[in-house]
């Protein structure tokens, strides 16, 4: 705004209202996680593109071997690549279940996610509710050359987040969650071993997931000052009217 013409005098800075963004109320999906999955520990793998869950499901034997008490949530970013990451799972040989099932049989207790079984989430608005189970969480978009999605999601309840190395959309807070030491950055090829790191290592994941909770609560509140700024000024722009 200076470098066009606007007087720094008249710039002030905000924040980021992303870092205001809470999840909504407890999603039916959690809830149903939270008895189905019970006991084990869960990988929410998240806003996933082409090529990210045949990334993550190559990598899954080996966080297996790092845990055999593992269940994967995977959630294409996507509605319409719901049926191919179906197709895909299908094919792995992997155990899987689809979210939208248990819609289905309402009314009836979802079925025990067994230990290594990969979740679906074939349904929208549950994510953001989803990620607050997580032992870690991959946030998709990045492995891929899309921009990457939102990290904040899973930071907003103290889990540990990996994405991959293109996270241009979301680069500022990225970069503030790097400078704190609270997510990590990991290539293709590098996923598997950076996710088990985190799996074999609960207090080291636990203090990157704090860190990442620390740096959304501190950065909060640009809404508000945005609010009384506006404020602020139509006060003034009224008191202007009135004298004249």
């Amino acid at each position: 705004m200076v470098a066009i013409g606007c007087r720094p005098e008249s710039v002030s800075v905000a924040g980021n209202l992303k870092f205001d963004v809470r999840a909504a109320d407890e999603a039916e999906a959690t809830q149903m996680l939270k008895t189905a999955a019970s006991g084990l520990r869960i990988i929410v793998a998240g806003s996933t593109l082409e090529g990210e869950e045949a990334a993550l499901l190559e990598a899954w034997p080996r966080l297996l071997e790092a845990d055999p008490k593992l269940a994967l949530v995977l959630a294409p970013r996507h509605p319409e690549r719901f049926g191919a990451a179906a197709a895909l799972l299908q094919a792995s040989g992997i155990a899987w279940v689809k979210r939208s099932t248990w819609l289905a049989d309402r009314g009836n207790p979802p079925h025990p996610v067994e230990p290594g079984e990969v979740v679906l989430l074939d349904t929208i608005g549950e994510l953001a509710s989803v990620y607050s189970l997580a032992t870690v969480a991959f946030v998709g978009g990045s492995l891929v050359p899309a921009g990457g999605h939102n990290p904040l999601e899973p930071a907003q309840f103290g889990v540990p987040v990996v994405m991959g190395p293109n996270y241009a959309n979301f680069r500022a807070i990225t970069e503030d969650l790097l400078a704190e030491n609270a997510i990590s950055i990991a290539r293709k090829n590098e996923l598997a071993g950076v996710l088990k790191g985190l799996i074999l290592d609960p207090t080291a994941a636990e203090g990157m997931g704090e860190r990442a909770r620390q740096v959304f609560e501190q950065q909060a509140g640009a809404t508000q000052r945005c609010v009384d700024a506006v404020k602020e000024l139509l006060s003034a722009e009224l008191a202007v009217e009135r004298s004249s």
